[in-house]
């Protein structure tokens, strides 16, 4: 949810293999470190405002947050 703009062929560009898809659209992705910054700039962009994303690596948790007014803020 949030990401409906992003489109899986942007995804599979970078390298990122989807690797779980609900039928909310939620997806489970597979990123590897080489494609990651790209990854962060795929969701500046496409992410809605008011909507979250987060990145679980092995040794940290990122969450994007972009506000409703666009502001965006990595935690």
């Amino acid at each position: 949810m949030g990401a409906e703009k992003i489109k899986d062929n942007q995804l599979e560009d970078l390298g990122i293999e989807i690797v779980e898809k609900d039928p909310d659209g939620d997806q489970k992705l597979k990123i590897p470190e080489e494609s990651l910054e790209k990854y962060f700039d795929l969701i500046r962009t496409g992410l809605t405002p008011g909507f979250w994303n987060e990145v679980v690596g092995s040794e940290e948790m990122i969450f994007i947050f972009k506000f409703k007014d666009g502001t965006i803020k990595l935690c």
